[in-house]
């Protein structure tokens, strides 16, 4: 039996750490090795996790100064010693047998990354649980970079999935960041990975929070998620559908930077890479409130000199098929 290495990146979570310690404390999978990084909580958190793990010796713990969830992250890749690494957020909570069924799925089918799906859940006590969940695929990493790039069945997210700690060799986190670093890493191991197998099966609870790590305000910082896809668009230009499925990957980006209180000049840089990149013939593969909110904003801004020469355009063919008719 492998050992796994769990990599829990902690934030001033002291409504939330007990649950999540407690569901990795009770899985049935027994070889697991829990790396919780306190990363300089100022609230109870700590008093909460010593509590809890202080008699298990699967925890590891460490406190370090505050540095966000991308250096916490990549802290704990470096001392984990497991032959499989997960990744589980402090805010959420996982079903006692998800990295059972996790490992138990690698095994089958010989796979390099084993993945599942999440249920999201809000602080009203609503909740999102996917469809198909008796779906159930192998592919190869390069038949998976369609699925990861389009968030077809799943999403970028690290803490759905569960990877050989070989992928991670020699990769360098970009740390200065908190948003798509999720992508960066994903991109990198997916195009290591030779087999990946997935589950429809929902067995991660992602709880939805204003103040999360994940739903802070926009800093300078994160406009890199920007050249992250853009990034990512550079490696697969042959490709038509994927061209497509990257459509759909950068304005779901778009809407994310957007839905973080940009300032004026950060909605301008966020604005004008919109303009300058989604193609609004190729959004095919977007959801269709997504694909409705980017046509609001890409028809928002007469100023834009792209929306001015499409508007030109428009109007000399307009003319034109009158002159016809």
């Amino acid at each position: 039996m492998m050992k796994i290495s769990v990599i829990v990146p902690v934030y001033n979570s002291e409504n939330t750490i007990e649950k999540c310690l407690i569901s990795l404390q009770k899985q049935t999978y027994k070889n697991l090795e829990i790396i919780v990084i306190n990363d300089g909580s100022v609230d109870t958190t700590e008093d909460k996790i010593v509590r809890i793990i202080e008699n298990d010796k699967r925890f590891i713990y460490f406190k370090t100064a505050n540095q966000g969830q991308s250096e916490a992250r990549s802290f704990g890749l470096s001392k984990a010693t497991g032959e499989l690494i997960g990744f589980v957020d402090s805010d959420d909570f996982i079903d006692y047998d998800m990295y059972e069924m996790l490992e138990k799925n690698m095994r089958d089918t010989k796979s390099d990354i084993s993945i599942l799906r999440a249920i999201i859940l809000f602080p009203n006590g609503f909740e999102i649980i996917p469809s198909c969940q008796n779906t159930f695929f192998t592919k190869t990493g390069n038949e998976m970079i369609f699925e990861y790039i389009g968030g077809f069945h799943f999403g970028i997210a690290l803490w759905d999935k569960l990877y050989k700690r070989s992928l991670f060799d020699g990769l360098k986190l970009d740390t200065s960041f908190n948003l798509m670093e999720d992508a960066l890493m994903g991109n990198y191991v997916f195009n290591k990975a030779k087999k990946i197998v997935y589950t429809g099966k929902a067995k991660y609870h992602y709880l939805q929070r204003k103040n999360s790590t994940a739903r802070k305000n926009l800093e300078d910082s994160d406009l890199k998620a920007i050249g992250v896809v853009l990034g990512m668009k550079e490696l697969y230009t042959d490709s038509v559908e994927l061209d497509k499925a990257f459509q759909r990957r950068f304005a779901q980006t778009i809407l994310e930077l957007l839905s973080k209180n940009p300032t004026k000049e950060q909605r301008k840089q966020i604005e004008r890479a919109l303009f300058e990149t989604i193609e609004l013939d190729k959004m095919d593969y977007l959801k269709k409130g997504d694909k409705l909110l980017i046509r609001l904003i890409y028809y928002k801004f007469p100023s834009s000199p792209l929306i001015q020469a499409k508007k030109m355009i428009g109007r000399a063919v307009r003319r034109l098929k009158k002159s016809i008719e």
